[in-house]
């Protein structure tokens, strides 16, 4: 609280509240006030309320930052080990433990002697705490550092712009911390179905012109709904990240003569907009 009230920085925050600053008050976490303090805390209070102290780990856990691109347990046991952290050894879960305390210091793969002395240290605690023997202690502590690095899945899915659209959206009303670290579920209205039918065809539209230097894209909104179930944004995510489908602002031409056309013939029993709706299309 002095050191609050003195405009300082300073530790001693819960797992709890961390939890909250990293997610909930994500676009505040460098905000060293009083202010800010005091709410971290009433929201881990909340938290404490409605989850047990399991839940709150396992949340701190797949959202803190472990070094290397990895946030989540899942992503650095990926990362530095490639396997889920569900079949980490107890010597490799230690090591992923002691990496949050400072990512780029313990770096296994910059500074693996600072590593294993933080893994050790890890499996001392867990000793003196009684959630391991002595002999799993010995044994974890008598391991070599060994990593088998890999890499992470690509980040966009399997539809890549839509995928990059939504995140456009998201930014709208998250910061991209929590877009990226804040365990967010988001539900979309693409259907794998017609996204699959989309692509054919703009695929077979691409192929007959015959022309590589062309692009196509698509479009596809439930009238009744105005969900988008699907979205071609261009034809190769890896050379282009180019969204065609939303980013592009060209002149439609002559593919609207058809709706024009449909309303026309769907007004057709009132005689006043006979003319002004049959000129329409030729315009």
């Amino acid at each position: 609280m002095v050191v609050s009230f003195t405009g300082g920085s300073e530790g001693a925050s819960t797992i709890t509240q961390q939890l909250v600053r990293n997610t909930i008050l994500s676009d505040e976490q460098f905000d060293h006030t009083l202010k800010r303090k005091v709410r971290e805390a009433y929201l881990a209070i909340q938290m404490e309320k409605e989850y047990t102290k399991d839940q709150i780990l396992n949340m701190y856990l797949n959202t803190i930052y472990y070094g290397n691109g990895a946030y989540g347990i899942e992503a650095a046991s990926i990362i530095y080990f490639n396997k889920h952290a569900s079949d980490l050894t107890l010597a490799e879960a230690a090591t992923l433990i002691g990496l949050p305390q400072s990512p780029s210091y313990y770096d296994p793969t910059v500074n693996p002697d600072a590593a294993k002395a933080r893994r050790n240290t890890v499996l001392d605690r867990m000793l003196d705490a009684g959630d391991i023997t002595q002999e799993e202690h010995d044994a974890a502590q008598a391991e070599d550092l060994v990593l088998n690095e890999g890499e992470l899945s690509n980040p966009v899915g399997t539809y890549p712009y839509f995928t990059d659209y939504i995140k456009q959206l998201l930014l709208k009303d998250f910061s991209s911390d929590t877009i990226l670290q804040g365990g967010l579920k988001v539900y979309t209205t693409i259907s794998p179905t017609y996204q699959a039918a989309a692509e054919d065809a703009c695929n077979t539209v691409l192929d007959n012109i015959g022309n590589d230097q062309l692009g196509a894209a698509l479009v596809s909104i439930d009238p009744d709904t105005g969900y988008i179930v699907a979205m071609v944004g261009g034809q190769d995510y890896s050379t282009s990240q180019y969204n065609l489908a939303t980013s592009t602002n060209r002149q439609m031409g002559s593919s609207f003569k058809m709706f024009t056309l449909a309303a026309a013939i769907n007004a057709w029993h009132e005689p006043q907009h006979h003319a002004q709706l049959l000129v329409s299309p030729c315009r």
